[in-house]
């Protein structure tokens, strides 16, 4: 999560939040990280944490089926249009 780039492809952090303070630092976290604003999609307000927390869950049973905690996920949307 720390060097988006240390992997090949495109990869999703999801964010949640209620103070506009907290959303303004992580965003400038995440672009000093070298995340682009695409690929960390704002779900909405706190409530929509607890998805992130199954989440975890998850990115942990992946990681032990692959035997390493160095993969991607990635958010793939429909293109917009007509």
């Amino acid at each position: 999560m720390v060097r988006p780039d240390a992997l090949e492809g495109r990869s999703t952090v999801f964010l949640s939040g209620d103070s506009g303070a907290a959303e303004r630092l992580t965003d400038q976290s995440l672009t000093g990280l070298g995340r682009s604003a695409a690929s960390r999609p704002d779900l909405g307000g706190i409530g929509t944490a607890r998805g992130q927390e199954h989440f975890a869950l998850l990115f942990i049973g992946i990681a032990e089926g692959l035997g390493s905690h160095v993969f991607n996920i990635d958010v793939v949307t429909l293109p917009s249009g007509p």
